[in-house]
């Protein structure tokens, strides 16, 4: 069966106690991990960005400042929470997907894992329910064997092959940021403002409701088809390959065929 890249809350509750599932908070940041223990929908496990979702050293200008991990480390990581690719897996944060369950449903898709799905909503969604259970503390979950894979299995692009794209006869970039970072109106976290040259902007946030849902399928068809029909390939990116991974994700709502991702994105450009 072919699951939707997402999953309403509704849904997730009706599944819960399956031991085919395994939930996954992939919320991120500085006070994550205490915010999970205090409260994390029943039964999930987390994933953290800057602990298992990216490279914990480099340089940025060698990769950005979110750096894919090893592959097998993550698979390693994952194996220990329960995750596998034989179970139906959803993420979910707090931010509609966009820090960091999005990143973590690319990941995994990436390593071989055919039923992901965000949390639509987020963890909003969820708590809004009637009798949603909830947990505090940790739960460790069921270690599993990790599984074999050599690579990452999605689409990806380097700085190198952007630059040499120069007239982006080849390469359609998707710059996901606010329009005020991508109009170097501002830039909160990274040395220099501004954009790669060439690329075209959809705020991630465009592809949310009021609710912090997202839009329907063909909505974001609407806001996607264009993209995919110029000929060539797509390349989405951020600041540092979190949140190009919500747009991917719409995309894939929207019934695209899979992107590519430029993990490095701002962060390494910009030092470049």
């Amino acid at each position: 069966m072919i699951l939707s890249p997402i999953i309403s809350a509704n849904e997730l509750l009706a599944l819960l106690e399956s031991p085919e599932i395994v939930v996954v908070d992939a919320r991120s940041g500085a006070t994550s991990e205490q915010a999970y223990r205090k409260e994390h929908i029943k039964g999930a496990v987390h994933l953290e960005l800057e602990e298992h979702l990216c490279a914990k050293e480099g340089d940025p200008k060698v990769g950005g400042r979110h750096p894919l991990p090893k592959v097998d480390k993550f698979i390693q990581a994952c194996a220990q929470k329960g995750i596998h690719p034989k179970k139906r897996i959803v993420v979910y944060d707090n931010l509609s997907g966009a820090n960091a369950a999005a990143r973590l449903w690319w990941m995994l898709s990436a390593v071989g894992c055919a039923q992901v799905q965000v949390l639509d909503g987020g963890m909003q969604s969820y708590i809004q329910l009637d009798n949603a259970p909830m947990h505090a503390g940790v739960t460790q979950g069921s270690p599993v064997e990790p599984w074999a894979c050599a690579q990452w299995q999605l689409p990806l692009v380097s700085m190198g092959e952007i630059k040499t794209d120069s007239e982006r006869k080849n390469l359609l970039l998707v710059d996901v940021r606010d329009t005020g970072r991508y109009e170097g109106k501002f830039e909160p976290i990274d040395p220099t403002a501004g954009h790669i040259p060439g690329a075209v902007n959809v705020p991630y946030k465009q592809n949310l409701d009021a609710k912090g849902c997202f839009l329907s399928g063909e909505k974001l068809a609407k806001q996607y088809h264009p993209l995919f029909r110029a000929g060539k390939s797509v390349v989405f990116y951020c600041g540092s390959g979190v949140t190009a991974c919500h747009g991917i994700l719409a995309a894939r709502i929207a019934g695209e065929p899979w992107p590519a991702l430029y993990v490095g994105s701002w962060s390494e450009w910009c030092r470049n």
